[in-house]
């Protein structure tokens, strides 16, 4: 019996589209160039279907054939896959004559599925640059939106990123075919992955919610991702509202949401539409683990929520609490074109904007709601997202914004919701489910999820134990040894300071703690092109830092320009800082230094001599508070931790290491100075069942590795033929 991908993969798909529920026809690609492309391998689009679409979606419009060509003319001239997407969503008008005002064009009906025509077909051929066959092809109205590329594991093709590399040569061979793709998949037998031609396969997702086919196992991925996908509802919900066109480093970028994304988005729309609710019904807290994404969900959410005609263009608030996530969630928002955007400069225009009734995305600091008028506006139609909910909104500015849009629907986002006293998440976010009683999430995305689903790497921490490691109970003996030298009178005036402080910034300390810092970095990390981050205890502490490494490192790499190969990033405080630390002030290349870490050192000395590769040349950062939040690099591999932190900042801190980098990178790590994880989980006092783990012991990742090379040289030894007796030479 021959296994081909037909018979072992794409059948199984074309029947499940084809089922009552998801409810796709097919024809066969032969009859489709026949029927449809009148033998034309060259066209894309399905003609003589979407011609008979077009008529029925724009009854007023198109009313008759000369009209209808001109549209068509106009698609089939279309190659850049964003206006394609702006078709599609219906956001594109037509002007038939000189006296006519400009018409709007629908090629897709979002609010009817059955007035649309959903057809499968496989074996498409097409001739591009070179002659190809896709394996699936998904048409709505005769408009090719997702390429499905299937592999047999009978073929030694076990990987679903065959498929997802096959997507990438058709977007050079047959490029005319991806003109109107929304996305494509890759699959097999036991797995199915949509993404992006030409994006990195990290950035390929599996879709494992097969909501709303509820009877769907959740053990059957394949399944999941095929009634979840490919539903027609969510099919055109994800066309409509959940693709977006970024700007990264100078070039655009396209995303396509996730399904933990979709979800959480479509529930915070759902409960913001009740606006004839009271407003406690219309709140909730979206728990997403550090890293998967919460800035992009937010933007779903808000393009789908100002789209919604019962909202009649609402105001949509979006609230941080740190300058430079203001700045992050600005550029998002710039970059994926999200329209009626406003930056609030100050507390006297965010009480204009809200006095005057704006209508769109009001981007604020939560300060500047500090000491704002009650009830600015009454209206159920504002929505306001929180970012880092579980910060800064359980004293006097989580009130001033509550009482300043009493009858807002309210969401906050987190990865690390609080239920402590009166810093109680669920109660400042979490829907009233009863009186005093409140939900404790809306939607979760656990660790767990996002490592399985590869959103994030998982973290590894090593506690570097040395005879300076700081052991809390025996402070009193540690100053003892450490200051013995000192006369009575200095020991006393020490003894009024902190002993903790007096300990960690001991010269001998930073000196031994430098020198592993810059072993290591060295030998593990440079030479993999990833950087790494010192976090200290505070900014007297992060010079004392930068001395030391920099010594250390010179004694390691003496032959090269070590010139800004570390840099200190701070907060500017010119009342309160010494001179020492203001030197190291970065001003307005503070943000340029930011963003250039985040691309690879460059190798060659000349280039690294370059005067506009000076920010660049940074491979480790020293920091003591910023950038411990909202700081995405993710060629950050390595965290050297020096400070003492607990609960969510120290969630938040390690999880800069989480993200996945040019499928290279395996996990993030922790080098612990400081003690933090000798305990981890009193340090981090949640409940372990929920919160999943964090982060896990590189010294049982070794034994493991040694366990499994251990194992393969017996099996090795015990396989190897028997050799005849040795001969003499």
């Amino acid at each position: 019996m021959s296994f081909t991908e037909y018979k072992t993969v794409e059948k199984e798909i074309l029947d499940t589209l084809q089922s009552p529920e998801l409810g796709w026809r097919y024809m066969h690609g032969d009859k489709v160039t026949a029927e449809y492309r009148g033998g034309d391998e060259q066209e894309m689009l399905l003609i003589p279907l979407l011609r008979q679409r077009l008529k029925v979606l724009n009854p007023g419009v198109l009313v008759d054939d000369d009209r209808t060509n001109m549209v068509i003319a106009r698609l089939r001239a279309l190659r850049d896959n964003q206006e394609w997407i702006s078709w599609l969503r219906g956001e594109q008008t037509m002007k038939f004559g000189p006296d006519e005002n400009a018409q709007t064009i629908t090629l897709i009906d979002f609010d009817a599925p059955d007035q649309n025509d959903f057809l499968a077909s496989n074996q498409v051929w097409i001739q591009g640059v070179e002659r190809r066959r896709p394996d699936i092809l998904l048409y709505i109205n005769g408009i090719p939106v997702v390429d499905i590329e299937a592999k047999t594991a009978a073929r030694g093709h076990v990987d679903w990123a065959e498929g997802a590399k096959q997507c990438d040569r058709y977007d050079r061979e047959i490029p005319q075919l991806y003109s109107s793709n929304c996305f494509c998949a890759g699959v097999n037998e036991l797995r199915m992955k949509y993404g992006v031609p030409g994006s990195l396969l990290q950035y390929w997702q599996q879709w494992r919610d097969p909501s709303p086919h509820t009877e769907i196992p959740l053990f059957d991925e394949m399944k999941c991702t095929v009634y979840g996908l490919f539903d027609r509802g969510n099919l055109l919900d994800l066309i409509a509202n959940f693709i977006v066109f970024d700007v990264e480093d100078g070039k655009r970028v396209k995303k396509v949401a996730r399904y933990h994304q979709f979800r959480a988005a479509n529930k915070i729309v759902d409960r913001a539409l009740g606006v004839d609710q009271p407003s406690g019904g219309r709140r909730g807290i979206v728990w997403h683990t550090q890293g998967s994404g919460k800035s992009l969900t937010m933007i779903f959410a808000a393009r789908k929520l100002w789209n919604h005609p019962k909202l009649e263009q609402p105001t949509l608030v979006i609230v941080v609490d740190r300058e430079q996530l203001e700045e992050q969630m600005a550029g998002e928002l710039y970059g994926t074109n999200t329209e009626n955007v406003a930056v609030v400069g100050t507390k006297r225009e965010l009480r204009d904007l809200l006095a005057r009734d704006y209508r769109g995305v009001l981007l604020t600091l939560v300060h500047k709601f500090d000491d704002i008028e009650p009830e600015m506006t009454g209206r159920a139609n504002v929505i306001v997202l929180v970012d880092e909910a579980h910060r800064t909104q359980y004293g006097d500015l989580g009130v001033f914004m509550r009482t300043a849009i009493p009858n807002a629907s309210m969401f906050g986002f987190t990865g690390t919701p609080i239920e402590l006293g009166d810093r109680h998440t669920p109660r400042a976010f979490g829907k009233e489910v009863a009186q005093d009683q409140f939900e404790r999430y809306m939607d979760r995305y656990s660790i767990e999820d996002s490592i399985r689903d590869g959103a994030t790497k998982p973290i590894h921490y090593e506690v570097r134990l040395t005879d300076w490691t700081v052991e809390h109970a025996d402070l009193d003996t540690k100053f003892e040894e450490l200051f013995a030298d000192r006369s009575d009178e200095e020991r006393r005036l020490l003894m009024r300071e902190a002993k903790l402080e007096a300990i960690l910034k001991h010269p001998r300390r930073i000196a031994q703690a430098a020198q592993d810092i810059a072993g290591h970095f060295v030998e593990h990390v440079r030479p993999n092109r990833f950087k790494a981050m010192v976090v200290c205890r505070d900014k007297e502490t992060c010079v004392l830092y930068k001395v030391a490494l920099d010594a250390a490192l010179q004694e390691r790499l003496g032959g090269e320009d070590l010139e800004d190969l570390t840099r200190i990033v701070i907060s500017e405080d010119l009342a309160r800082d010494s001179e020492a630390i203001k030197r190291h002030y970065l001003g307005g290349d503070r943000q340029s230094a930011i963003e250039d870490f985040k691309q690879p050192a460059p190798l060659a000395a000349d280039d690294r001599a370059r005067p506009e590769h000076r920010l660049r040349r940074t491979e480790i950062f020293i920091v003591c508070d910023m950038l411990l939040t909202g700081f995405d690099a993710p060629i950050l591999q390595t965290m050297y931790l020096d400070k003492g932190m607990r609960d969510h900042t120290l969630l938040q801190a390690i999880a800069r290491v989480n993200r996945p980098y040019k499928d290279i990178k395996e996990s993030g790590l922790i080098l612990d100075y400081f003690g933090v994880f000798e305990d981890l989980n009193e340090a981090l006092n949640f409940d372990k069942s929920e919160l999943g783990e964090v982060a896990y012991p590189f010294a049982a990742l070794r034994e493991r590795f040694r366990s499994q090379i251990t194992a393969i040289r017996r099996s090795t030894s015990r396989s190897r033929p028997r050799m005849g007796p040795r001969l003499e030479r």
